[in-house]
């Protein structure tokens, strides 16, 4: 073996324990090495705070005022139907209150609305006071003829409500009473009178 092969194998023996001992630290020195991806990593965008346009805002304030209204409109027909649930209890508690079980309503509340429409009948011809209060005199009078404790009970129901229709029957029955008492008196002088008549033609 020539001395300049020699020469030459080491120095290739040198340069690769170099290679090597450069390399090794590189490989060994990051324990947590990855490896890196081919293709770029796209960049995130911060988001921007995203501010609501005027219609948006608009449309949002219709929608509330409208669910708004809607509930207010819900509650305000429960309201009522809850009174008018009230008003027609008591109603049915009234009739009954006062309505007579001796008496027949059908047939009695048939005969009063004949009368009751046959009154503007019987005046269609008198000035229109006569024609528009002769339905309810004749509903009134109808009623105390036909169903007379039916009557008799709307009367006391009134009069125990009403302290001004408690007036006014008042002094209504206080008139009667007045009335008969004149014509009573009127009925026994004309008799008184007419016996006077009598006795004077037969003493002739």
């Amino acid at each position: 073996m020539s001395i300049s092969a020699s020469i030459k194998a080491v120095g290739m023996i040198t340069a690769g324990a170099a290679i090597f001992i450069n390399r090794t630290p590189l490989q060994c020195s990051d324990n947590n090495y990855e490896k890196k991806s081919v293709y770029s990593e796209e960049k995130v965008q911060p988001k921007k705070d995203e501010k609501p346009i005027r219609l948006m805002s608009y449309v949002g304030t219709v929608r509330k005022q409208v669910q708004e209204k809607y509930k207010e409109s819900m509650e305000f027909a429960h309201k009522t139907v809850d009174e008018w649930i009230s008003i027609e209890n008591k109603v049915i508690e009234t009739v009954k209150s006062v309505k007579s079980k001796d008496e027949e309503m059908l047939p009695g509340l048939l005969y009063i609305s004949i009368s009751t429409l046959a009154a503007p009948i019987f005046f269609r011809k008198s000035n229109f006071v006569f024609r528009y209060t002769a339905p309810l005199v004749f509903g009134i009078v109808s009623t105390s003829i036909v169903l007379p404790k039916t009557f008799g009970n709307i009367v006391e129901k009134l009069n125990g409500s009403s302290q001004g229709f408690n007036t006014v029957t008042t002094t209504m029955s206080d008139l009667k009473k007045e009335t008969f008492e004149v014509k009573s008196k009127l009925d026994n002088s004309l008799e008184a009178r007419i016996q006077k008549i009598r006795k004077y033609i037969f003493e002739k």
